[in-house]
């Protein structure tokens, strides 16, 4: 995800060079290098509704203002990494219900719960 972001900065860089906003998803950026504060970010936007509702209508609502059309993407690339990364506790789902049926269907319901 923070390669994608590097990548994204580097052409909106290079399309905008007199843009000053890209300095505030920056910031970001520099917070999603280390790898546990990411999986923790992540995390909470997963598991907090109201958090991913607030940072929806955030991304929604930034490009608006001038000069956050970087920070409102970078926001929304975060958010949509959110919503494939693992639900608590389904690291390891195959491995302990490996003789049950419909193992794929369970999965499933406890991914998107």
């Amino acid at each position: 995800m923070t390669m994608i972001l590097i990548l994204f900065h580097l052409a909106y860089y290079a399309v905008f060079p007199s843009d000053k906003g890209i300095m505030i998803s920056t910031l970001l950026l520099f917070l999603l290098f280390s790898t546990n504060r990411c999986v923790r970010l992540l995390t909470g936007i997963r598991q907090g509704r109201k958090l991913r509702w607030g940072l929806a209508i955030l991304c929604l609502g930034l490009p608006f203002v001038p000069h956050m059309l970087s920070t409102a993407i970078s926001l929304a690339f975060v958010l949509e990494t959110s919503f494939f990364f693992p639900a608590e506790g389904l690291t390891d789902f195959y491995e302990n219900n490996v003789k049950e049926q419909d193992v794929d269907k369970k999965f499933v319901e406890a991914y998107f719960k």
